[in-house]
């Protein structure tokens, strides 16, 4: 059994807030960066900094080169924020250089949670293999496919049993789910300003 234990405290806001805050730094790679990673004759945008805990990036790394979002080529880190601040849907798909190849990741646009659904837009729906997430939110502790083992502490047998734990406490919850394979036990709480804090404990394997 391999454990990951992670402990974050962050706000969940735009692309542009989390510039703002230090949360995120984004450059425009020159011409001649960007052949020095073997980009010739392209164009991106390199992450500089990130702050990791940050549900909203949390599919970037230092490092990454954006080099399209939604299939759109990225030339500046203002075209980027413009882009991402303007996003209706609950994720945005980006191809970023990352190790010297391309990978799809995500990043997710909504500020906030909203404040009458701490689980930020999730959706549930019971399968043969038990309660699945539909859709994932924009909280970034759910992922589609997700299998809800326990909500609040108690087993989760039914979508009613999330709904009636959020009525009990909308302001936090601790879940549990199996995602492929990894069994994930997360905390979520949110302030009156909207700010969230999280921790995650991940579970690799028997055990």
């Amino acid at each position: 059994m391999f454990k990951v234990i992670l402990y974050c405290v962050c706000a969940l806001a735009s692309l542009q807030a989390l510039e703002e805050q230090g949360s995120i730094l984004l450059q425009k790679m020159t011409p001649d960066m960007l052949e020095s990673i073997g980009l010739q004759g392209k164009q991106g945008v390199i992450v500089t900094d990130l702050n990791e805990c940050s549900p909203a990036t949390k599919e970037l790394k230092k490092g990454d080169v954006i080099v399209s979002i939604n299939g759109e080529n990225v030339h500046t880190p203002k075209q980027l924020m413009e882009y991402f601040d303007k996003a209706t849907g609950e994720r945005v798909p980006l191809t970023v250089w990352r190790n010297g190849e391309l990978a799809n990741v995500f990043i997710y646009p909504n500020a906030k949670p909203n404040k009458q659904n701490i689980l930020g837009g999730a959706e549930f729906d019971t399968s043969e293999h038990g309660v699945e997430v539909k859709r994932s939110g924009v909280t970034g502790l759910f992922e589609k496919g997700d299998l809800v083992l326990q909500f609040n502490g108690k087993p989760v047998k039914s979508v009613d049993d999330i709904t009636k734990a959020v009525a009990n406490n909308p302001n936090a919850f601790s879940v549990v789910v199996n995602r492929k394979e990894m069994k994930i036990s997360q905390t979520f709480a949110m302030d009156k300003n909207g700010n969230t804090s999280f921790s995650q404990s991940i579970n690799i394997g028997r055990g």
